[in-house]
């Protein structure tokens, strides 16, 4: 799934919900960055504002990465953005949710984000 840098909230959500196989109403997400801290908690997302910080923040989390691998020094991890169902195992709708835990990873190139499942 690609989702677009300038991608509004309603696709996003629309998009998400297509991919992860949950109805929109049901969507209770949140996202990390693989190089946060491990322990580190997921950010929420669940409005506009949130997503265009996810945007900007993801952004801000590449460029870091380039400049580290134009100083010649590689990054300890690939950046990626994971998208995290917190619905997930918590008995909310299991039909809907499913069993185990839904991410959806997230990288940036080229000005699109692209969710892999």
């Amino acid at each position: 799934m690609t989702v677009m840098s300038d991608v509004n909230w309603t696709d996003f959500r629309f998009q998400l919900s297509e991919k992860m196989g949950v109805p929109v109403s049901k969507l209770n997400v949140a996202y990390k960055f693989t190089t946060d801290a491990q322990k580190k908690a997921p950010n929420r997302l669940s409005n506009a504002l949130q997503l265009l910080e996810m945007l900007e923040a993801a952004k801000d989390g590449l460029e870091r990465t380039a400049t580290a691998k134009a100083k010649g020094k590689a990054p300890s991890k690939v950046f990626k953005v994971e998208i995290v169902d917190l619905n997930a195992g918590k008995g909310v709708d299991a039909k809907a949710t499913g069993k185990s835990k839904k991410k959806v990873s997230t990288y940036y190139y080229n000005h699109a984000y692209f969710l892999l499942m």
